[in-house]
């Protein structure tokens, strides 16, 4: 993984593209055995992968400000380091983590038809 960290920080990429790497990768090990050899091709792959997907997660849509922003990347960093939550499609745990600080910051609604319209969750 920090392998991964530094490949991410060299080329700049979204928060959002580390988090759904992992998430991944996690995946992806829960189900088979890999050597180290392979394992750093098994996680650059999984970056390529989710790098394609990071205008999907329009999180511009969703936040107010810059406290709701660090709010959110701290409660999905957070979920990188909950085993059970690989489990879970990444963009429920994204939802989530949007959910989980809007409420704690007390933004209401804490839900409404835009966060469901670009989550896809209601």
């Amino acid at each position: 993984m920090e392998w991964l960290i530094e490949v991410h920080s060299k080329f700049e990429l979204m928060p959002e593209t580390l988090y759904h790497t992992v998430h991944i990768v996690d995946r992806y090990l829960s189900m088979r055995s890999v050597s180290r050899k392979i394992l750093q091709l098994i996680g650059m792959s999984a970056m390529l992968i989710a790098s394609k997907f990071e205008e999907i997660w329009a999180l511009e849509a969703v936040v107010s400000d810059q406290e709701m922003e660090n709010m959110i990347f701290f409660l999905a960093e957070l979920a990188l380091t909950q085993y059970e939550l690989i489990w879970y499609c990444s963009s429920l745990v994204d939802a989530s983590a949007v959910y989980v600080a809007r409420c704690t910051l007390n933004k209401t609604p804490f839900w409404d038809e835009t966060l469901k319209h670009h989550t896809g969750f209601s």
